[in-house]
C-alpha cells in the first residue's frame, strides 16, 4: 500500500483540485493522509467532507507546526509500505502512482524517482531533469554519488534531490533509520531528508515520464520576511546531512569540506537573492539585518574559500559578501532577482 501525505495550511482554494487527482489514481491501493496543519480558513471543513466520504482518507489535525512538522505527523500515522508526498497547491496525473510503483517492484529498488512539471499560470514547462537523463534510468550506489557531487557543484541543475514530493519512500527505511524531516528549517528541509534517507539507499530509479504538476504561484514577495533571524541561519544544519552523507561513501575529507563548501555559499547567495526579492520599502531594514547576519555568519565566512562562481552565476557576489558589503549585495541581489523574473516572463 502506498499512503500518500497531504500537508495542508490554509490551503482550501487547492484542496479539491489536488484530492480530484488523488481520487483518480489508476493504482487503487493506497491511503491518503490530510494533515491540517492548524489552518484558519476552511481547510479543515473541507479535509473531514472529504474522510467522511471515503474509507481511504483519514485527516489529522495539529497545531501549525510548518510543513516539515505536517510531513511527520504524517509519517507516524500512515500504514503504508511507501510514502508518497504531495503539495495541496499541486496535483498528479491519475498514473502517477501506477508509474512509480511498476518500477519499484520491476527494479527491487529503494527509491523511485518521478519527472515533473513546471506550472505557471495554467503554462507546463520541463522540468529541467531531462537534460541530464534523457529516458527511465537506473541508478547504483556509484551513479547516485557522481550525480551529487554534480549537484554540489551547480545545485540549481541537478535539481533530483531538491524535492521530496513525486517519488516513492521505502516506510521501513524511514522508520528502522530515524529519519525526520527538521521542523526548525524554513529552507532545504527537503534536501537535508533525502540526504538523511540517501545513505540507505542502495539502488534508486528515475523515472522520465512527467505525473506531477508543480505550481509556480506568482505572489507579490518572494520570501516572508519575518522577526526571528533564525529562519534565515539554521539552513547551514542542512549541510551536515550532506556532509554525513559523503563521509559514508567514502570521500576524502579534503572534497567533502571543499564541495559542500562550494554548495553551501551557492545556496546562500540564491538565498541571498530571494530574500531581496521581497524588498520594499516597508521592510527596508528587516531585510538589511538578514543580509547582514548572514553575510556576516561565521559559517558563510569559513566556507568563502572554497566558492567560484559557475558560468551562471553573478561573478563579484562573493566578493561583496567577503567585504561584508551589505547594501551593494542587497541591490546586486535584487537586480539579479528582477532579471531572472523578466527572463521567466519572456519566456512564458
Amino acid at each position: 500500500m502506498i499512503s500518500i501525505i497531504i500537508p495542508i495550511h490554509n490551503g482550501g482554494k487547492y484542496i479539491n483540485r489536488c484530492m480530484e487527482s488523488v481520487l483518480a489514481q489508476t493504482h487503487e491501493d493506497i491511503e491518503v493522509l490530510l494533515v491540517n496543519d492548524g489552518s484558519t480558513d476552511d481547510s479543515r471543513l473541507i479535509c473531514e467532507t472529504y474522510s467522511s466520504r471515503y474509507d481511504h482518507v483519514r485527516t489529522i489535525h495539529t497545531t501549525n507546526g510548518g510543513p516539515s512538522w505536517a510531513r511527520n505527523v504524517g509519517i507516524q500515522a500512515c500504514g503504508g509500505d511507501l510514502i508518497y508526498f504531495l503539495d495541496v497547491d499541486d496535483s498528479i496525473e491519475k498514473t502517477a502512482l501506477e508509474s512509480l510503483f511498476r518500477r519499484y517492484t520491476k527494479h527491487d529498488v529503494d527509491l523511485v524517482i518521478g519527472d515533473f512539471y513546471r506550472v505557471t499560470d495554467g503554462i507546463k514547462k520541463y522540468s529541467g531533469n531531462e537534460l541530464t537523463y534523457s529516458g527511465d534510468t537506473l541508478l547504483g550506489k556509484d551513479d547516485i554519488l557522481s550525480y551529487l557531487r554534480k549537484y554540489l557543484r551547480v545545485p540549481y541543475k541537478y535539481i533530483l534531490f531538491n524535492h521530496c514530493w513525486n517519488r516513492l519512500y521505502k516506510t521501513s527505511i524511514i522508520r528502522e533509520n530515524d529519519i525526520w524531516f527538521d521542523p526548525d528549517l524554513r529552507n532545504l528541509e527537503d534536501i537535508d531528508f533525502n540526504f538523511k534517507y540517501l545513505n540507505y539507499v542502495n539502488r534508486a530509479f528515475y523515472k522520465a515520464h512527467r505525473t506531477y504538476n508543480y505550481t509556480i504561484r506568482n505572489t507579490s514577495q518572494s520570501f516572508i520576511i519575518g522577526d526571528d533571524l533564525n529562519d534565515f541561519v539554521k539552513y547551514p544544519s542542512t549541510f551536515e546531512s550532506i556532509k554525513t552523507f559523503l563521509r559514508n561513501r567514502e570521500v576524502d575529507e579534503i572534497d567533502v569540506i571543499s564541495e559542500v563548501g562550494q554548495m553551501f555559499i551557492s545556496y546562500t547567495i540564491i538565498i541571498l537573492i530571494r530574500l531581496c526579492g521581497s524588498w520594499r520599502l516597508s521592510n527596508s531594514y528587516k531585510v538589511y539585518r538578514n543580509v547582514a547576519a548572514i553575510i556576516s555568519s561565521p559559517r558563510v565566512r569559513d566556507n568563502l574559500e572554497f566558492y567560484s562562481p559557475t558560468e551562471d552565476d553573478i561573478k563579484f557576489i562573493h566578493v561583496l559578501i567577503k567585504y561584508r558589503l551589505s547594501l551593494l549585495t542587497m541591490i546586486t541581489c535584487r537586480c539579479r532577482y528582477n532579471t531572472h523574473r523578466k527572463f521567466k516572463t519572456k519566456r512564458k
